[in-house]
């Protein structure tokens, strides 16, 4: 069965470049309002696998993100935005958007995008918001009542599908580690792993293991091509002065 492609634009030549690159591959449905998306996605019981918005549409392409996530619909959407237009560009990235191409785009760059969100199992971008300080506070003073180490990993994306590929190593890891261990998004692109009774004798072992989960996600994936996972370590109490301490050293660590 076709995928289901929903392209909201009000330019002919938009429109006219989708149908003859997509319409043979893709149930493409296209819409130039508001209302016409909002009928069609009730028609469809919201059955969409993608949407691709053209920020050329008006002020209401905002509004549209909006109501595609109150109706919890998680498919990727994917901006069209012109070089110039940095405002309404950075405002759709705070309202959630998975992906942008910059007008006018090659079709093999399209392509690459719409495979990566179509040809595999789409993750969402989430907007998860965590107690991760309250949560190293608490191992820390565990491990000093414990009289064990503990190791705490930060994991760093870097490149074009940052968010795409955080929210991939996440679901993997997160099958993978033990009930005492714990693993949060501390960023849109970073996540941070926390194992308790872990420390200098088998933290070389825990990294091989998360560099080969992250070769996995990427395998074969030319979309990945330019996008990289940087990795932060730190093990209580061998190398952390205290909770400020590695709470800077995180943050810094992040921001870079």
């Amino acid at each position: 069965m076709k995928k289901t492609i929903m392209l909201i634009t009000k330019t002919d030549l938009v429109e006219y470049r989708f149908i003859s690159l997509l319409d043979s591959k893709y149930d493409l449905i296209i819409s130039s309002s508001e209302q016409d998306v909002i009928t069609k996605l009730n028609y469809r019981n919201n059955k969409i696998d993608l949407f691709i918005l053209d920020l050329d549409v008006n002020e209401k392409v905002f509004s549209l993100i909006e109501q595609i996530k109150e109706r919890k619909i998680t498919k990727p959407i994917i901006v069209l935005s012109n070089q110039n237009d940095k405002k309404h560009f950075i405002r759709a990235i705070k309202l959630g958007i998975d992906d942008y191409i910059i007008k006018p785009f090659e079709d093999k760059r399209m392509e690459m995008t719409l495979n990566k969100y179509l040809e595999t199992d789409f993750i969402p971008l989430r907007n998860e918001v965590t107690n991760y300080k309250e949560d190293i506070l608490l191992e820390i003073k565990k491990s000093k009542k414990g009289g064990y180490p503990v190791t705490f990993i930060v994991f760093r994306f870097i490149g074009r599908n940052k968010l795409y590929l955080t929210n991939a190593f996440m679901k993997m890891i997160r099958t993978k580690i033990w009930d005492t261990d714990k693993v949060l998004f501390y960023t849109k692109h970073s996540i941070i792993m926390i194992l308790p009774f872990s420390g200098i004798e088998n933290i070389n072992l825990i990294e091989e293991k998360m560099k080969f989960y992250y070769s996995e996600i990427i395998k074969e994936r030319k979309t990945f091509d330019d996008t990289g996972m940087i990795l932060l370590k730190k093990i209580y109490p061998d190398d952390v002065l205290d909770f400020e301490n590695l709470i800077f050293e995180i943050d810094q660590f992040v921001k870079e």
